[in-house]
């Protein structure tokens, strides 16, 4: 059997968490052939996050992990061997967009643009 990677469900109470569960689980049975383990389900209150494919879950907002965060945090870094020609500026500017991306998918704005 095949198994679903990860997947998060955010509702306004635990029955009706429970009802789109079993729904999910019964959809990619079906459709999918994938089943979800019973050792990866969690129901958690809604203020808790949750771990998510290197993000932190919240109802409101989504964080990096740490690891994400300091992968990031390399910029400067691949800046300072471009400035003293260990690499180019096309390899710095992929390099870069790879480490960064992650960083559009969560709440980082604040962070991206530095103090306000």
């Amino acid at each position: 059997m095949r198994y679903v990677d990860a997947i998060v469900v955010f509702a306004g109470n635990k029955p009706r968490l429970q009802r789109g569960l079993a729904a999910i689980q019964m959809h990619v049975a079906a459709a999918l052939w994938l089943e979800v383990r019973e050792e990866r389900k969690r129901i958690a209150p809604a203020f808790q996050s949750v771990p998510y494919l290197g993000f932190w879950v919240f109802p409101s907002m989504i964080q990096l992990d740490s690891r994400k965060w300091s992968r990031g945090c390399r910029v400067r870094g691949r800046h300072a061997a471009h400035l003293k020609g260990r690499i180019q500026k096309q390899a710095l500017a992929r390099s870069v967009r790879s480490m960064l991306g992650p960083m559009n998918d969560a709440d980082t704005l604040r962070t991206r643009c530095g103090p306000l």
